[in-house]
């Protein structure tokens, strides 16, 4: 017994309007598929390229630097309401930022949950005291707002994915941290010798365009 009976179906001219409208109706959902899987690799490209920018300012000299004079005045016992200023400065403008663009949805959270999520909470825990402390001495509530309400994000999904709580301020944290950006550190001034003698060799071989 024949499920669809094709006797006298007319796929072109007159009649036929019937077949063009099932392939409208069919073509709808498959370019709505194509358009969503696009959209998908669209997606996780520019989150790679995000984590990838956002890897390449972290790891920058600058801020390492800046990350390590904090580390070092922890582990030698300043208050925290007292850390260097100018580090600390540099550290919550970084946070207040990425905050800003992940709480306006120009960052992905579950991205940055899932690579920043210990050292945005431990930075906090870290600088949020003097932060307050600011935010009262200045009669300027919302200071860093955006970097506090990330901290909270990241801390929130913790729990809803189980993750462990990370102590990223106890004193063998801390120490590992230093010894790490002590070592990397050391690397990029290695790196910028060898480029300068490099550089001097080659224009001391150079022929001399004045002449």
């Amino acid at each position: 017994m024949p499920f669809i009976n094709t006797a006298g179906l007319t796929l072109f001219g007159d009649g036929s309007q019937w077949f063009w409208s099932m392939l409208a109706f069919l073509a709808v959902p498959i370019t709505g598929y194509a358009i969503y899987s696009q959209l998908r690799i669209a997606r996780s490209a520019r989150a790679r390229e995000e984590v990838e920018g956002l890897d390449r300012e972290w790891d920058s000299e600058r801020l390492m630097r800046y990350r390590l004079e904090l580390l070092t005045a922890m582990r030698d016992g300043v208050a925290i309401e007292s850390l260097p200023l100018g580090s600390a400065a540099a550290l919550s403008n970084f946070w207040q930022r990425i905050g800003h663009l992940a709480r306006t949805r120009h960052l992905d959270v579950t991205t940055l949950h899932w690579n920043y999520s210990g050292i945005c909470q431990g930075w906090w825990t870290a600088l949020g005291p003097g932060l307050r402390r600011a935010r009262a001495e200045r009669d300027q509530p919302h200071l860093d707002e955006d970097f506090e309400w990330l901290a909270g994000r990241m801390a929130e999904l913790d729990r809803q994915t189980r993750q462990p709580t990370f102590d990223a301020n106890a004193p063998i944290v801390i120490a590992r941290g230093i010894e790490m950006l002590e070592g990397q550190l050391r690397v990029e001034e290695a790196l910028r010798s060898v480029t300068g003698a490099r550089d001097t060799g080659a224009r001391r071989h150079s022929p001399d365009k004045q002449l």
